[in-house]
């Protein structure tokens, strides 16, 4: 933003002689713009915000939704005059003001958006400095929850494109992250198509789809601005064992029959080894993504259940297992219809 050094001065003489009879979050929000276009100081601007909005005498520290929005902005300032452990107090703060709003105004009652989206700015903000990186993907779907990302002036191209960025990357390299489902159908997301960044956009479907194939195409592909992202190196073994694991986790999905793997089986599409496939199968379990029974004997495994996900690309492939689980079930109807009707007889 520019920066307009009378802005204060206005403030001061004009607007501050009217305050009290705006609503609380207005004036919030009037005096964050404010503080933005006075000074490019973090302190500066932390000194006004304090003085101005949260001095408990202030109308706007009286209201719960306006005080989100300035405890939100002075994380942000905070965090930008390198104290990290401020920001996250302020966050608490406005996520225990949030909380308070929410009960006061009631079920089926919402806040206006900004107020939400406010406060998951600052958090994945935070989050992206301090991490982890799965606290900042959570905090970063929110807030693109809570706007609308096809209005420039909310959110612009390149900052649009910055936040598909950084989600995308924090999805790959993320722990407890294995739904890429959402991420993949969010249009922020998918604005990383045609851009010099498509080639995460790809890497995003890759993991949905659980497939080592275009993995590892992209990678090779990619390898030179791959290896530019110190993120993505410094977690390459992690990322590789993710997508494998992914992998695994669609080979369960698409088990119709008697839900029974063998170790082959995984290891060619997982392209393991398989001494390797008992550990696979522990840290899949581990993870919740699937439940069964490993027999190292006959070196099967018998899926019980796979983690429900966000479907995307594969909601035709389920369309067909449903047809022929039906078909599954007329043919036994059919069989048991004929021996019943034998038995009678007899």
């Amino acid at each position: 933003l520019p920066v307009l050094p009378n802005a204060l001065e206005l403030h001061t003489s004009f607007t501050s002689d009217f305050q009290d009879k705006l609503n609380p979050i207005t004036l919030a929000q009037t005096l964050i713009a404010t503080a933005r276009l006075s000074t490019p100081s973090a302190p500066a601007a932390l000194a006004f915000l304090n003085a101005a909005g949260l001095d408990p005498a202030r109308p706007t520290a009286k209201s719960l939704p306006a005080k989100v929005l300035l405890l939100a902005e002075r994380s942000r300032l905070e965090l930008r005059n390198d104290d990290p452990a401020a920001a996250k107090a302020s966050i608490e703060a406005a996520e225990a003001d949030l909380a308070a709003a929410e009960a006061a105004a009631g079920a089926g009652v919402s806040l206006r958006a900004a107020v939400p989206a406010a406060l998951h700015m600052a958090a994945a903000e935070y989050y992206k400095v301090v991490g982890p990186a799965k606290e900042f993907y959570r905090e970063a779907l929110a807030f693109l929850g809570f706007v609308d990302v096809g209005d420039e002036a909310t959110l612009g191209g390149e900052e649009r494109l910055q936040w598909a960025f950084d989600l995308s990357v924090a999805a790959v390299v993320g722990e407890d992250i294995y739904n890429f489902g959402e991420l993949r159908a969010n249009p922020v997301c998918k604005g990383l198509e045609g851009t010099e960044h498509a080639w995460l956009f790809k890497l995003i479907m890759a993991f949905d789809d659980g497939d080592l194939e275009a993995f590892d195409a992209i990678c090779a592909e990619n390898a030179v601005v791959m290896n530019s992202q110190p993120v993505l190196t410094a977690h390459a073994d992690f990322i590789r064992q993710k997508v494998t694991i992914l992998a695994l986790a669609d080979l369960a999905f698409k088990t119709v029959k008697d839900r029974t793997l063998t170790y082959q089986e995984i290891a060619a599409r997982c392209r393991l080894p398989t001494q390797e496939i008992e550990y696979l199968l522990m840290r899949a379990m581990s993870l919740g993504l699937i439940e069964g029974m490993i027999d190292n004997v006959e070196e099967t495994v018998t899926i019980k259940r796979v983690k429900p996900r966000v479907i995307g690309s594969g909601l035709q492939e389920m369309a067909d297992r449903l047809t022929n689980w039906c078909s599954s079930v007329e043919d036994t109807l059919a069989f048991l219809e004929v021996e019943t009707s034998t038995l009678v007889t007899n």
